[in-house]
């Protein structure tokens, strides 16, 4: 062991107990009380948190089948924006050689 270690466990045991103890119990009892008062008034949040995650995957799940079955029609019958093909006004390429 540490000879400091030693020396305070040497001293600890030489003082007198000088703490009232008498209410130790009651204030342990009080704290757990809150304890459970804080946890029974949060109580309701991961079933909140539950039916939040449900109602998104839900809506997310119905609107993507809507989409997925919805025919694909731009507005005056122009093709879909597609950045990446090579004769798009929005291809990387062609923006950087408008530099």
């Amino acid at each position: 062991m540490d000879p400091t270690l030693d020396r305070m466990l040497e001293t600890l045991g030489r003082s007198s107990a000088e703490a009232d103890l008498s209410q130790v119990e009651t204030r342990t009892w009080r704290r757990i009380a809150a304890v459970r008062r804080g946890q029974a008034a949060n109580a309701w949040l991961p079933p909140a948190r539950i039916a939040a995650v449900v109602a998104a995957m839900t809506l997310g799940a119905a609107f993507g089948a809507a989409r997925a079955h919805a025919p694909h029609v731009t507005p005056h019958g122009a093709p879909e924006v597609a950045a990446f093909r090579v004769e798009s006004d929005l291809a990387p390429s062609t923006l950087l050689d408008r530099l």
